[in-house]
């Protein structure tokens, strides 16, 4: 019997370090158990919890392949800003003038906003087909719907999908090539410092080792653990978008956000736990619209990081 089939009847749990209804905190208390001060508790079912840590395990079974298809795809755009580089000074040198750093500009923003994507594509397309793929047999397992799961790689919404996931990322990394190149054309770097400093960013992007002395000179500019970013955002993410979609697909007509059960969820996610909406119509999360938790529509302050989930509202169930 799917765990949801008696959820009304199912025993409560309240969160480590979030005080139920009636029961006092001290101030000591939640500094020391780490829980931020909340103006609403939540009460969540042992099936809510149970289907969260499920979805949750989903994502974390890909994140390590996740951060591998990031890192990979991050060495292949090094090279190729490096190899237009490359062809700018030869450019320069062919024509005996100095190299046109407003062209080279445009071209790494035409690369990572256009070609980029295909990269992404290739190196995310097992991740997402994968992560989507355990998660909607996940959920119609849990829930007891009768249908067989397709293959999600050859649904018209996935080839869309991941057409266009990988646009927020490049845009991200577009725009700091942008202030690499920016720097170098205000302190007159030449063309082995500035290949130097992209080879510096892009490393500090993939594995966050470089030497901070080495990155003094652009450190307050860098996203902290991009790839490790990348890769929770993207699985998690994926996961939802592909319940969504099946969601509709088997004729679900209203969706519930389901927060992350523990200390570390955004204030805003939390108080959107329980929010019930159709199944077309999006969520409002911290004043955004969001179709799914992780939804690429919202803000990267909403939407990074995110570990929430979407259940599916069945005919005659209440939300708890």
């Amino acid at each position: 019997m799917p765990i949801f089939a008696k959820r009304r009847h199912a025993a409560k749990r309240f969160l480590p370090g979030f005080a139920p209804r009636g029961r006092k905190y001290s101030e000591d208390q939640e500094r020391d158990e780490g829980g931020p001060k909340r103006t609403e508790v939540h009460v969540f079912s042992d099936a809510k919890l149970l289907y969260w840590k499920k979805v949750d395990r989903i994502a974390r079974q890909y994140e390590s392949d996740a951060l591998a298809a990031t890192r990979t795809a991050l060495e292949i755009d090094k090279r190729e800003l490096l190899v237009l580089l490359g062809e700018a000074h030869k450019s320069a040198l062919r024509n005996k003038q100095s190299i046109d750093w407003r062209k080279y500009s445009e071209a790494t923003r035409d690369y990572l906003r256009t070609q980029a994507g295909a990269n992404w594509r290739e190196q995310f397309l097992p991740v997402l087909e994968g992560v989507m793929t355990d998660g909607v047999n996940t959920m119609r397992d849990e829930f007891g719907f009768r249908f067989d799961v397709p293959n999600i790689g050859a649904q018209e919404w996935f080839t869309e999908y991941a057409l266009e996931f990988a646009s927020p990322i490049n845009g991200t990394t577009a725009g700091l090539v942008e202030e690499v190149i920016a720097m170098g054309v205000d302190e007159g770097w030449s063309i082995d410092a500035m290949a130097d400093h992209l080879e510096e960013v892009f490393r500090q992007m993939a594995y966050g080792d470089v030497d901070p002395e080495d990155l003094a000179w652009f450190e307050d500019r860098m996203v902290p653990y991009r790839a490790e970013a990348i890769a929770r955002t993207e699985t998690m993410r994926a996961e939802n978008f592909g319940n969504e979609e099946l969601m509709r697909d088997w004729g679900v007509e209203q969706k519930e956000w389901l927060a992350t059960p523990d200390e570390r969820v955004r204030e805003a996610h939390w108080d959107a736990n329980g929010q019930v909406v159709g199944i077309d119509e999006p969520f409002i999360v911290d004043d955004e619209e969001l179709d799914y938790p992780g939804d690429p529509a919202g803000s990267p302050g909403n939407t990074i990081n995110c570990r929430c989930t979407i259940l599916p509202v069945l005919p005659g169930e209440a939300s708890e």
